[in-house]
């Protein structure tokens, strides 16, 4: 009888316990399902504890942390979810698996994939792949605008200012926070364009259009009396299943009254509760708007299209933009230059991982990668351009928090400039700006393999700005010196060692000098296509300075600035 009663208990225990899981498994699976990924995670992840796995969860864990670009521990659940059930992973997440393995550089990994016939057709090519790179070089400058620890993205032209989103909180009654990354709800900001890209403090756009819910990622209409912008339309969800509202997101219009003040905005006709719609761009004559959308009958998570603007106002059926532009992953955040080049942030295409940026020329039928340094690792988006000035803006997460994102300007260089032509003619160890340039660089010994260096120059470092993996003018102008004399040479090989100052943990600077580590390598394999077997590194994190920082020494950034550095060595390989 005692034991027929423990039986019973076990029984009773173990039903409930099933009970328990299956509903933290529908609630997060609900809190998925309305983009509250930070807290569908946490449901998920108590399941996972509980001793409950299945291919569904480890995908959609997985994918709740690739979608707010936490993309190592989406690394983590898709490597598992490829391990333990390999026929359950969906085409989307293939390509989000492979995103993820390039953001670490794990492109050995990705070969093997290919090798075993495990992606689908067209996911994993190699950085280069069919997408050819633009002949621009780029200078770029994170906007002193951008605020720590907030979310700044989505620039867009306003006349003589620029409009961007932003969870900054500005002092409103209540501060509300969005569920799927858990930052407060975006509104429209204005800042001032300087002349030299610097800018003064940023405002809260005046009028109707910031509301309780997300405002971001708008576009002005060449007339300038109308603005087009995305809005999400969330309403907190019902976990019992019932009456559940879903988070979608939805374009608005607003046009400027008489007084020359936004009027209350109105959804465009092709927006649905069923789908997505955001993201708009417009063509340089204000007759085609360009959007971003999920909706059924595209190729992948969401897909670009096209809608003509009718002379009364109305508006065409959305066309998708076809297989040529859009992938199995995600095209988004489009712009259309004065010159109607369209570019695009796009994660199904290769590339360095996350969102990365490319252009279409018009008139051309060639997709290209803006490469390096506009393109990271990272998330890299909304992208906008003035063709007359080649400058431009664009959002990046780099070296963030993978829900801060800063707003970047940008220069166009190119080998038509007299300063970039005379950097290319430079004899090759030759720097003027630096007279002690030139001397012998020191041989070090390899695997088994003595390294003789027969060559009489010398590579100065590269130095990084304080926190930052971001190449520097100075400093791609000394990788284009490396690239020149590897690609003349066949037998060179180059070792690089990554360093940083001694503010902050010992693994924080260990991180921070594997992503200098990866940023220079990938400017050397993306320019030159210099091979990765002729390179290899270390990553010292502050274990090495050239300025001292013992605990003693009152040392202060500016000090610091050349503990911040990569250096070089070439050398060719002789047999004795």
């Amino acid at each position: 009888m005692k034991t027929l009663c423990i039986y019973i208990a076990l029984v009773f225990s173990a039903s409930f316990l099933m009970q328990a899981q299956q509903k933290q498994l529908r609630k997060g699976d609900s809190l998925f399902a309305q983009y509250a990924f930070v807290e569908a995670r946490q449901q998920y992840l108590k399941v996972l504890e509980s001793g409950v796995e299945s291919p569904i969860l480890y995908g959609n864990l997985a994918d709740a942390y690739y979608y707010t670009a936490n993309y190592d521990q989406a690394l983590v659940y898709y490597s598992l979810l490829e391990s333990n059930y390999p026929k359950d992973i969906k085409p989307k997440q293939w390509v989000r698996y492979v995103n993820c393995l390039r953001t670490k550089n794990l492109d050995k990994k990705i070969a093997q994939l290919r090798q075993g016939n495990q992606l689908p057709e067209g996911v994993g090519r190699s950085i280069f792949g069919k997408v050819k790179k633009t002949f621009e070089e780029y200078v770029i400058k994170k906007l002193p605008v951008s605020m720590a620890g907030q979310s700044d993205f989505g620039p867009a032209y306003y006349g003589e200012k620029l409009l961007f989103s932003s969870t900054r909180d500005s002092g409103t009654y209540t501060h509300r926070i969005q569920l799927w990354n858990e930052r407060p709800f975006l509104d429209f900001y204005t800042v001032q364009m300087g002349p030299d890209s610097t800018m003064a403090s940023s405002s809260k756009l005046k009028g109707r259009l910031n509301t309780r819910f997300h405002e971001s990622s708008a576009v002005l209409s060449p007339s300038g009396d109308t603005l087009y912008f995305t809005r999400n339309n969330y309403t907190p969800g019902n976990f019992s299943g019932k009456g559940k509202k879903i988070n979608r997101l939805k374009l608005y219009r607003s046009v400027k009254d008489e007084e020359g003040q936004w009027a209350e905005a109105k959804e465009l006709p092709f927006n649905s509760d069923n789908y997505s719609t955001a993201h708009p761009a417009i063509s340089p004559d204000g007759r085609v708007l360009y959007l971003s959308s999920d909706r059924e009958g595209g190729f992948g998570g969401s897909d670009l299209y096209k809608v003509d603007i009718n002379k009364d106002g109305s508006y065409g059926d959305p066309e998708n933009l076809g297989r040529e532009i859009n992938t199995p992953g995600r095209e988004s955040f489009p712009f259309v230059s004065i010159t109607g080049d369209l570019y695009f942030a796009s994660d199904g295409r290769p590339g360095m991982g996350g969102l990365d940026i490319y252009m279409l020329k018009a008139g051309d039928s060639v997709i290209k990668t803006l490469g390096l340094p506009i393109n990271s690792p990272q998330d890299d988006f909304g992208l906008i351009v003035d063709p007359k000035t080649k400058t431009g803006y664009f959002s990046s997460n780099r070296n963030n928090h993978p829900s801060d994102d800063d707003l970047y300007s940008f220069k166009v260089i190119n080998n038509e400039d007299p300063e970039v032509r005379a950097m290319s003619d430079e004899k090759i160890g030759q720097d003027p700006e630096n007279k002690s340039a030139g001397s012998d660089l020191e041989v070090s010994e390899g695997k088994g393999d003595d390294l003789k260096m027969d060559l009489g120059i010398k590579i100065d470092p590269i130095y990084f700005d304080y926190d930052s993996a971001d190449l520097k003018p100075a400093a791609i102008k000394t990788l284009k010196k490396i690239v020149n004399l590897m690609q003349s040479n066949a037998a060179l090989k180059l070792s690089i060692s990554a360093h940083t100052d001694c503010f902050g943990t010992k693994s924080y600077n260990l991180a921070l000098s594997r992503k200098r580590y990866r940023s220079t390598l990938a400017y050397i394999h993306d320019l030159g296509g210099i091979s990765e077997n002729r390179i290899n590194g270390t990553a010292c994190g502050s274990s090495a300075p050239q300025v001292s920082c013992a605990p003693d020494d009152d040392i202060t950034h500016d000090q610091q600035a050349a503990n911040r550095r990569c250096e070089f060595t070439l050398a060719t390989k002789n047999k004795k």
